[in-house]
This record gives C-alpha cells, sequence and structure tokens, in this order.
C-alpha cells in the first residue's frame, strides 16, 4: 500500500513539473497551469474598524483556451503572520458607544478582563491578524489586462493584554491576546499590466473593490459584546461594509 502511495505521488509531481512549463506538444497541456500571487491590500475604515493595510499569498490553478484570450484561476491563500504593516484599530465612535452602555461582569475572569479591556482601549490594541481564504477569478489578455476577483475567508483579529496569559498560556506566558474571528465576502474589479506583453505570464494588477465583513457576536474568546454591555449593540455591530483598494503580482505557468 505504501509502495503503491509512493508511486502515486511520483506521478504527480511529476505532472505538476512538466506543466509548470511551457510544452512543445498539445495546446491541450497548455491550457491548465499553476498561479500564484502576492497582494497588498488597503481596507478603509467601516463602522468597527479604522483603515488597516495587510499583505496575503496566494497559490492555486489557472485556465486558458487555446488563443490565450483569458486566464482563469481558483485559488487558496493565507496571511499567517500576526503582525500587519499597518493594523487595524477599533474605531473611536464604536468604543463610545460601548462605554456609554459598559456593564462590568462580575469576578475576574477572563470574560470580565475581555469586556474591562474592551471599555478601557483607545482602540489601538488590535495587534494584527491571521487570514485564510478562497480566491477565483479571471484575467483578460489585453494591452490593459481587465481582472475580476472574489474572495471567501475568514479573519481573525487579536486583542492583546499581557494580563491574557494568565488565562491563555500560564505556564509559559507567551499568548497574551484573545481572537475574535470574522467572515468575509469581498469582489474587486481592475486591471492588469503585463509584464512582457504578448509572451507574459505575470501582470501588475491594481485594483478596487468591496468587502462585506460578518463580525458575529463581536466576541473575543466566545466572549460576546452583548456580556457587558446593557444595550443590544450587537444588532448595530454584527456586520459591516467597507471599500478596498489593492496592488498584487499575479503569476501563472500556462503560457
Amino acid at each position: 500500500m505504501k509502495f503503491k502511495l509512493k508511486r502515486i505521488l511520483l506521478i504527480l509531481l511529476l505532472l505538476a513539473f512538466t506543466r509548470s512549463f511551457p510544452q512543445s506538444t498539445t495546446e491541450k497541456v497548455k491550457r491548465f497551469g499553476f498561479m500564484g500571487s502576492f497582494d497588498y491590500e488597503y481596507g478603509f475604515k467601516d463602522k468597527i474598524l479604522n483603515p488597516g493595510l495587510t499583505r496575503r499569498w496566494t497559490f492555486g490553478a489557472s485556465f486558458s483556451n487555446k488563443k490565450k484570450e483569458f486566464v482563469v484561476f481558483v485559488a487558496a491563500g493565507i496571511k499567517g503572520a500576526k503582525l500587519n504593516i499597518y493594523s487595524p484599530s477599533l474605531r473611536q465612535s464604536c468604543l463610545n458607544d460601548v462605554r456609554q452602555n459598559y456593564s462590568p461582569i462580575n469576578g475576574y475572569t477572563e470574560d470580565s478582563l475581555i469586556g474591562a479591556r474592551i471599555n478601557t482601549t483607545n482602540g489601538k490594541d488590535l495587534w494584527g491578524t491571521y487570514a485564510q481564504f478562497l480566491e477565483a477569478g479571471f484575467i483578460l489578455n489585453k494591452k490593459i489586462a481587465p481582472t475580476f476577483t472574489f474572495y471567501y475567508g475568514s479573519e481573525q483579529y487579536l486583542l492583546y493584554d499581557r494580563a491574557f496569559t494568565q488565562f491563555e498560556d500560564p505556564k509559559y506566558g507567551d499568548i497574551h491576546y484573545v481572537e475574535m474571528n470574522t467572515v468575509y465576502y469581498e469582489f474587486r474589479l481592475g486591471f492588469g499590466i503585463p509584464l512582457k506583453f504578448e509572451t507574459s505570464t505575470s501582470v501588475i494588477n491594481v485594483s478596487i473593490g468591496y468587502k462585506w465583513v460578518d463580525y458575529g457576536n463581536f466576541e473575543f474568546n466566545k466572549t460576546p459584546l452583548s456580556s457587558y454591555t446593557t444595550e443590544n449593540l450587537i444588532n448595530k455591530y454584527h456586520n459591516a461594509g467597507k471599500i478596498t483598494l489593492s496592488v498584487s503580482v499575479i503569476m501563472w505557468s500556462n503560457w
């Protein structure tokens, strides 16, 4: 069984290797390949977060027709580092609503510490983010190449405080943050500038998009906003939309 599995893996690796380079056999082989991209995105403010700048990597499969009129791609991506270049922060208007309706949680627990931290923060205690997402889109093979991209993914915002270590990592004291999980959808329209027209397999892409974020119960580590506020603020802050601008390099191996 192990021998068969090794043979299958070897065949898949050989196919991936051969399809990663231009072929001199059939056009059918050239239609399929691999793609990758590196992306910087500036997200404008929404009703919860101030502007922020993030970077992302993607890797996936690309498809084209015989005439090389377009490239369609599907991919998966991550933002694995906690720290952002320009980390987002909580908006003052959101924090003001929390302070005006703050109701402390009794006792000294992680829940009470989260509520107290949100109540007293200046908004700059979001210590970076993680992200995972799926991506699909296309690029038309023109001199100024129109592009369309759709994203579906999740982001984890990290609330920082050294006091969290006693609950999250009492033995070593290395984990000093709690997470808020969100789900998002994003559409982008843009244009790509081929690095070398006609024989290009890469573009520099500039795009504008709209990102819709579901903040759920606005909860850090399963402590919802409603547990330490008197008003039902979650109806106001459970989702938000924002405009995004991005610059990326997109590469594919089909041509």
